[in-house]
């Protein structure tokens, strides 16, 4: 169900029947090497290059900044990284004592305020030293309590990485803290400042993706052959249609390139391993967009009172994909049958508020739904959702990481329902 107008979103079904992989041997075509990059791998520390807001200036040649002499003592100050972590990465950087800022990752960056930044670290001034200051590690705007950590001096070397969907801070490569809440999505690095005169010395990123095709290289290199080079991971292209090289003479493949295939947690060498657009029938109130499943509701009429539901279901195993734009009201899901409009008709969905973030609604396991804790509850248009059902177990993800899994077991057909 549809509750706010216009809701768009574009979605895909997979899982109508049984997955086969072809027997035999996959033989791998790459493209021409892009020669616009190095030929060897780059370093994987590169320095942050930034999109500076209000009273803040670039400060020498390795991603450092500072808040500008005769700024006022405010959060005031700050600046985001061009550069984006997509999953595995890390953010690194040193900072002069005596400064007052903070500096992590975060999923959006809205303004300069310090307390919007997801996983950071908090340097402070201890007195009016000028060689050593004082660390905190914040989450999602708060500090995290019961922590011993030691002061800082100017060649103290600060982490911030994500491995998986786990985020930790180390200083001088010693562990100080593991989040508790599991991380997913695309990542910024967010600065604010709030003492004039203030520098972050140096900041690099690693990024996870040094092509810079919007792939995880890791993805892209688990895919190659032993003895590949830095140049197969190159022309391992976002848009390139590898299970075409891998099929039989005379197919061309499924047409979906490989960014795609990353994404829905496809093979890209496998033309039987792809989702496919969801075909809605029974639409109430809502319109069709574009040729990828896109559904919106035109109308300006608040609640849950527009839906549609796909012409075909999953049988067993499967999954629904989706994204959907800021500022979202819905419910998307799985269910049994499409008996009403309201969002409680579906026993599977992800509930999207205006205000970008989502709950999760599992009605065979409680008709209470799963607050997900901040910042793993935010949203932005890029997000990827998934709900699929997996030996019986349905399991919501965000961007590839599990949020939730069910303790009951699911049966029979589920039709994909907004």
């Amino acid at each position: 169900p549809l509750m706010k107008a216009p809701s768009l979103f574009f979605s895909y079904i997979k899982g109508l029947g049984c997955r086969f992989m072809l027997a035999g041997v996959c033989l791998l075509s790459l493209a021409p090497f892009q020669q616009s990059l190095a030929q060897q791998r780059p370093d994987e520390l590169q320095s942050v290059t930034w999109t500076l807001g209000a009273n803040v200036a670039l400060s020498g040649s390795s991603g450092g900044l500072t808040k500008i002499v005769g700024s006022s003592a405010a959060w005031n100050g700050g600046a985001v990284s061009n550069q984006r972590m997509i999953r595995d990465g890390s953010v690194v950087f040193k900072a002069q004592p005596g400064a007052q800022a903070v500096i992590g990752l975060s999923l959006v960056s809205l303004s300069d305020v310090q307390t919007e930044i997801d996983y950071a670290f908090y340097v402070l001034p201890s007195g009016t030293s000028t060689t050593v200051g004082t660390v905190q590690v914040y989450q999602n705007g708060v500090a995290v309590s019961g922590l011993t950590i030691p002061t800082y001096n100017a060649t103290t070397e600060f982490t911030i990485r994500r491995l998986g969907s786990q985020v930790e801070y180390l200083m001088d490569g010693n562990l100080i803290h593991s989040s508790l809440i599991a991380s997913a999505g695309i990542l910024l690095v967010d600065t604010s400042f709030y003492k004039a005169s203030s520098v972050i010395s140096s900041a690099q990123i690693y990024t996870g993706d040094l092509d810079v095709d919007g792939i995880p290289d890791r993805w892209e290199e688990a895919l190659l052959p032993q003895n590949y080079t830095w140049a197969d991971v190159v022309a391992f292209s976002a848009m390139g249609n590898n299970d075409a090289d891998a099929s039989p003479p005379n197919w061309v493949g499924d047409n979906v390139d490989n960014k795609t295939e990353f994404e829905d947690g496809s093979d890209p060498f496998d033309p039987l391993s792809h989702l496919s657009p969801v075909e809605w029938v029974s639409r109430v109130g809502t319109e069709l967009v574009g040729t990828n499943g896109g559904l919106k509701k035109p109308l300006n009429t608040a609640g849950y009172n527009a839906d549609a539901v796909s012409s075909k279901s999953l049988i067993a195993d499967g999954k629904l994909v989706f994204r959907a734009p800021l500022n979202s009201a819905m419910a998307v899901g799985l269910t049994l049958s499409n008996d009403s409009r309201a969002d409680t008709d579906l026993e599977y969905a992800f509930i999207l508020a205006a205000d970008e973030t989502f709950d999760i609604q599992r009605i065979p396991d409680s008709t209470t739904d799963v607050n997900v804790a901040a910042p793993m509850n935010q949203y932005t248009a890029e997000t990827l959702f998934t709900i699929q059902r997996v030996n019986g177990k349905v399991q919501f993800l965000k961007d590839g990481v599990l949020v939730y899994e069910t303790t009951s077991t699911s049966t029979g057909p589920l039709w994909v329902d907004c």
